[in-house]
Parts: C-alpha cells; structure tokens; sequence
C-alpha cells in the first residue's frame, strides 16, 4: 500500500500536478473550557523534568468546574502548556482571554510567562508574567499576542526554572480573537462587591473591555433568569480600555438566579467573549458566597470571611474546636470570647486538621457577604481577619496613611512574615497610632504587586546572616536571625506572644532578628523535648540561664540537645561569622534560564574579583563584577532579555583563582 501511495505521489509529479499537504489548525475566533478529562484537541504539553499540567476538577481561576492546574515538583526546568497551530495568515497580533489564579510560591529561582511561537520550538515572552513571590487574584486577564503572528501561532503558558519553589497556577475559559475593527467583550460579571456596599444589598457590576482597533460605543445588557432586564450604554471607549458598569438592583427574593451580561456592539467580530453568566443564591435578600477553610491541629488564629446566618458562635463556626480550651481575641491583652465579628482574628485550639466547607460544616446555601469596612486598629499590634476571596498583603493600607511599622504575620508552627491574605485565616499588624486598616479588594483591574515591596519583603532577612535553628521532638521548628551589626527593633519585633503552652521561639527582646556581638537570650515556650538547636553561616557560644548544663561553641552545621524540661532560655553570642575558607563559584539558579539567573561564589581572602560572561565565541557579553571586594559570600544576577537563546559562559577570577562555568538561556 506505501509504494502504491508512493507511486501515485511521484506520477502526479512528473506530470507537472502540485499537491499539498493540509495539517489542522485552529480557525479564529476560538474558544476551550477544560470539561473533559483528556486534553482537548490542539492542547499539549513539553516539560524537561516531567508533566506539569492536568485538568482539575476545580474552580480556583473563577472560571468553569474544570480547568487546567500546574502544580509545583523537584527539579530546574521548563515546562509548558501549549495550544496551537493557529491558523494567524494575515493577522498581525491576537487577543488573548483567559481566567487566571496563581499560587506564589518560595523565594527564588522560578517565573511564569506567557509565551508565543511560529513552530512551538522557539518561543518569546509576551507582556503577561507573574514573577517569583508574587500573587494575583483570581481575574480575567485580557492582552495582546505581539510577536510571532505568522501564518500559524503557538501560545504557551509556562514556568521557567526551579519548580520546587513553585507552589500552583490554575487557567480557564480561554478565549483567541485575531485583531479586528469590531471587538467588544465581558471582561468580568461580579456580583458580590461587598466593599462598595453600604448596606447588605449588592448591585451586579460589569467590566467591558474594547478589543476593536478603533474607539466603541455600545449598549451592555444585564439579564436575571426572573426575568429582570436592564441595558447601559458605554460611551467612547478607547481600544484596549476597560470599563465597570454598575447595574441597579433588582427585587431579592429568595431564589437560585442565573446572571447574564451581554455586550451588544453592532457587527462584533469576535462574539465568543460577548457574555459571561454566574449563578447567585439569593436568601433573605442578600447573595451567599461559598467557601472552604483549612484548620490545622492544635492553635491557628481565625477568622470568619462573612456570616452563617444563625449565629456566630465559635461552636457554629469551628465545630472541631477544642471545648476545654478559651477562645481568644486580643485588644491589647488576651480577652475570651464566645461571639466571633468580621474582620478580627482569634485564636482557635483545634482538634486535628479539618477542612470547614459549606455543605458540610457551614450551609450549604452559602455564607453571607459582609462590607469590606475598614477595621479600627488600636496603636500597637492588632489581630485582623480577611474577606471572601485572598489578596495580597500589599493591598493593606491605612488611614492616616503609612501607619503599618511592621510585616504582616501569620501564625504556623511559630510567627511568618506572609504575602497573602486568605479567608477564614487571621493576621498580625502592626501600626504605629490608632488609625483605621482596611483592604482595597480591587486588585481585579490593578497589577498583581508593587515591584519596590516585593523587592522589600525579599529584602527582610540579609542572606549573609547567622541562622539559629530550634526544632522539637514534635516536628515543630523555628529559625532566629544573627547579625553582628545592629537590627532595627521595630522592623524585627514578633507580634505578642501567643497563648500559654502554645509553640514560640523568640529573642527576649521580642525580635526575630538581633544583634549577636553582645550576649542575647532566646526563650523557648510550648515545645515538646528534646529540643534540637543547629546553627548556620557563623560560631556561636551558647549556654543555659544558670550556666549549669549548657555551655558550648557550635561551628556552622553543628547540633546540640537539650533533654532538660526545665531549660526554657538560651544565652547566646557570636562576634565571628562563618567565612568561606576556600574559593568556589556556583552553578548559576535557575538554569535552564529566562530571562535573568542568578550567580553565586565566594573568596576567602580580601582581594580584585572580576565575573565576566561570555557567548560560546569567546565574546564578552556582560561584565557583572570588576572590583576590590573582602572575603565573603556574594551573589550577581545577569540579565539575558536582549540575547538569544543558546549556551553562555560565566568566569570567576579571584587572586590567582579562575573558575569557568556553563548555563542555558532558553526563550
């Protein structure tokens, strides 16, 4: 049968019959929701460590039931979820839509991307990514494929460098549109818009977006499955532009009501975006959100993201709960409560992890939506809850302005400093008068994160510090930081202690942070013994309270143990951090690379060190450092955005030290 079709294939051409070979390729406008359990057809995935991507039966992008779910893994790599060919002859860019919630993950080394390509082999980052320690919330992101709109388009969603510090991200409902003239579309219905309430009545709000190339005007329509009917007109909308319009509200009875809104734009070209639709439940006249909590066993701090509309009562929430143990708030000092409001924290002790689900635990119709208010702080440390949805840490602000002095903490086997705020979890602040905290919850049309405070945040703990880690016979473990230069007290303090007998390391000054050159004490509460303490990055002289059975040097990666119950503070000193008795230089991190990497090495003696890098020709690419440095540790980063993908060299030399390494940059 081959030579047949061989044969067949030589005659046509030798008698002068041109013949084509056709592939499949998505035709435009297109649209994919992930509801079957295989990939859908022109969706696959590449990954140079193992398969990232699957299809989840879950909602978290705010889009359909199923979506598409990357989760983090052991190893450096790239992975990607691809859609394409896409027939793109004669387009010069694409929109793109698609729901979208992402997961930050651990500090360094990793970046997400949007990414497009003529043959799904070279690709070239677009303007959407969410960089390492970063979060958004879950939205619908709108934005314009630039390069590679040849006759076919490849667009990939990917994750480029070590993906064990990568926690999650989740995409749905994807939507491509080539550019046309007459493009106006749903960019978000959102029906519980608490904050902008003032009463427990909520209007819907609809945000457009104009996809045309040329400025629109046309009429939304909002449409409630009672029949309920009303058309806005959105004037003058510049190309690119979103819009929120807010609709009046209708009559709340009782009742499970399919929202609808529609953009009318005459001769739209691309009508798979024109609408989206929710479903709300509506009780006693007001919406109900649902919600899912994990508490863990033991001690977490709470709090309640709305109301269950029987009551409040710390039974009613955390039915788990342990029944010996108080429930506290705090205003200053700890108070016990039986009653819990919105928008503070508590202390909770639980029996064993527990998911809280409506349905299960809380109603199934749902929990009442409360107003985002503004929360009164009190000068000092205050305890505050989050709402229905996370947001990001930097979405808190004061009034007066600029009264938060510290990070905001959460509590997990010992006080964190974090970047999110989740539901139904509850957070230490700190202000410096009383004034009033609130979240602004608009983080759907505004960048995931100011770059100047993620830089912050990354900044909190200098790497070249001393780390004194405390761990107990339970698994619960602790690090405090050392330096030999003074730490700002109020930038280091630890939010107060928490209940008696619960987990907490910390420097008798209260910091997580001192300064080692004079003697310091840290004190130990709520541990299970043996308590394990190993130190890193320096030498440290460390010995009980009464000097009686505790009095030791630990050398960097050295441990000791205390079995005595009744030693409960340590005295501690360091004036010699750990410095690097020979030279080395690192493998770059991450690598494979794109676009920046980051190169580490260190000198043992005070001397001139350049690092230079270079492409495989032997020609110099970038000169990182050419200097006088001391003895120590240090650390580069090299910017590739404008080179091309391929193999570059990186050389150290130091004295009479020259070390030359190998790393990827790969588009």
């Amino acid at each position: 049968m081959k030579k047949n079709l061989l044969f067949i294939v030589c005659f046509l051409a030798a008698i002068g019959i041109n013949y084509t070979t056709t592939f499949a390729q998505i035709t435009l406008p297109y649209q994919q929701k992930f509801n079957l359990q295989n990939f859908p057809p022109f969706w696959t995935q590449t990954s140079t460590i193992s398969p990232r991507w699957s299809i989840s039966q879950t909602s978290n992008a705010g889009g359909t039931p199923n979506e598409m779910m990357a989760s983090g893994t052991a190893g450096i790599g790239v992975s990607r979820l691809i859609v394409g060919p896409i027939n793109t002859a004669g387009l010069t860019s694409l929109n793109l839509q698609f729901q979208n919630k992402y997961f930050y993950g651990a500090q360094g080394g990793y970046s997400i991307w949007v990414q497009s390509s003529l043959d799904g082999a070279t690709w070239t980052n677009e303007g959407f990514a969410l960089n390492e320690n970063s979060y958004n919330c879950a939205n619908i992101i709108n934005m314009k494929i630039n390069n590679n709109v040849g006759a076919t388009t490849y667009i990939a969603w990917s994750i480029i460098g070590d993906h064990s510090n990568f926690e999650s991200w989740f995409i749905d409902d994807i939507i491509i549109g080539g550019n046309t003239q007459n493009d106006a579309g749903i960019n978000s219905l959102d029906i519980l818009s608490p904050r902008d309430a003032c009463s427990s009545l909520f209007p819907p709000k609809v945000t457009v977006i104009n996809n045309s190339s040329i400025i629109q005007s046309f009429p939304v329509q909002l449409t409630i499955s009672d029949g309920y009917i009303s058309t806005k007109m959105v004037s003058d909308l510049n190309p690119g532009s979103l819009y929120r319009v807010t609709f009046d509200l209708w009559n709340l009875i009782p009742g499970v009501y399919t929202v609808t809104a529609c953009t009318q734009l005459p001769g739209d070209q691309n009508v798979l975006n024109d609408c989206k639709e929710k479903q709300v439940i509506i009780l006693n006249g007001i919406p109900r959100f649902q919600q899912s909590v994990d508490i863990l066993d033991n001690w977490n701090i709470v709090s309640i993201p709305g109301l269950i509309p029987i009551d409040q009562h710390v039974n009613t929430w955390w039915t788990g709960r342990d029944q010996q143990a108080s429930v506290y708030k705090f205003d200053g000092n700890y108070q016990a409560v039986t009653f819990l409001e919105p928008g503070i924290a508590y202390w909770v002790k639980h029996l064993g992890n527990r998911t809280y689900n409506t349905g299960d635990e809380w109603p199934a119709e749902g929990l009442v939506p409360v107003p985002h208010l503004p929360f009164l702080a009190n000068g000092g440390w205050n305890l505050i809850g989050g709402f229905e949805r996370s947001f990001p840490a930097d979405r808190i602000f004061t009034f007066p302005p600029d009264l938060l002095s510290s990070p905001i903490y959460k509590f997990s086997g010992g006080y964190h400093a974090t970047d999110t705020l989740t539901p139904g979890t509850g957070y230490w602040v700190k202000t410096t008068s009383a004034g009033q905290i609130y979240i602004d919850s608009s983080c759907v049309l505004n960048p995931p994160l100011d770059k100047n405070k993620v830089n912050e945040r990354n900044e909190f703990i200098n790497k070249n510090w001393g780390r004194i880690i405390l761990s107990d016979a339970a698994g619960q473990n602790y690090t405090l930081f050392a330096s030999n230069n003074q730490v700002d007290a109020v930038r280091y303090e630890l939010p107060p202690p928490p209940p008696p007998g619960v987990f907490d390391i910390r420097y008798s000054s209260g910091k997580i942070a001192e300064d080692l050159s004079s003697s310091q004490s840290i004190e130990i509460n709520g541990v299970v013994y043996p308590v394990k303490i190993k130190v890193e990055n320096m030498h440290v002289k460390i010995s009980d309270i009464f000097n009686s059975e505790i009095d030791r040097e630990l050398k960097p990666g050295e441990e000791l143990r205390i079995h005595n119950n009744q030693i409960n503070k340590l005295i501690v000193q360091s004036s010699s951090f750990n410095v690097p008795v020979a030279y080395s230089l690192d493998q770059n991190y991450p690598n494979p690379f794109n676009p920046a990497t980051k190169i580490s090495w260190q000198a043992p003696v005070d001397g001139h060190q350049t690092l230079i890098v270079f492409d495989v020709l032997g020609n110099e690419v970038a000169v990182l450092v050419d200097e006088f440095r001391p003895a120590g540790r240090y650390e580069a980063t090299f910017e590739a955005g404008n080179l091309a993908s391929g193999i570059y060299l990186y050389k150290l030399q130091a004295g009479d030290f020259i070390q030359t390494n190998k790393m990827i940059l790969m588009k």
